[in-house]
């Protein structure tokens, strides 16, 4: 067979993975695990005092998302395209603008996060 392969399966073959009701049941439990456990280390984050650790985290985590967005473009859909860093670069401008202070060297509204950050992604998907 040449192209595409044929994916559809029968439902009896889709359900051969999960074969037992324990392993349902346990695959469930290490889903709520595997979302909840981060949030145990949140405690842990008042060691940090100052909010300059705060910052870097903030930082490293938001250069993360961009490297796993541009992973998922490049290395596994196979595409050669930048244009997520455009948007992601129009989303934080308009939170900046609409969500930072008056007094910065970017005129800010100083909205709250609730109204900015959905404005942020809704302003970035017209754009594109």
């Amino acid at each position: 067979m040449r192209g595409r392969p044929n994916l559809y399966t029968r439902y009896d073959a889709e359900m051969g993975l999960f074969p037992s009701t324990t392993k349902k049941v346990s695959m469930v439990l290490l889903a709520i695990i595997a979302v909840l456990a981060p949030l145990s280390a949140l405690p842990l984050l008042g060691f940090l005092g100052n909010s300059g650790w705060l910052v870097l985290l903030n930082k490293t985590l938001i250069y993360a998302i961009a490297a796993l967005g541009l992973n998922l473009l490049t290395g596994v859909a196979g595409q050669v395209s930048l244009g997520h860093a455009f948007f992601m670069a129009v989303g934080a401008y308009t939170a900046v603008v609409l969500g930072g202070e008056a007094g910065n060297t970017v005129w800010g509204l100083g909205l709250p996060m609730w109204i900015w950050l959905p404005a942020a992604g809704i302003v970035a998907t017209l754009v594109g």
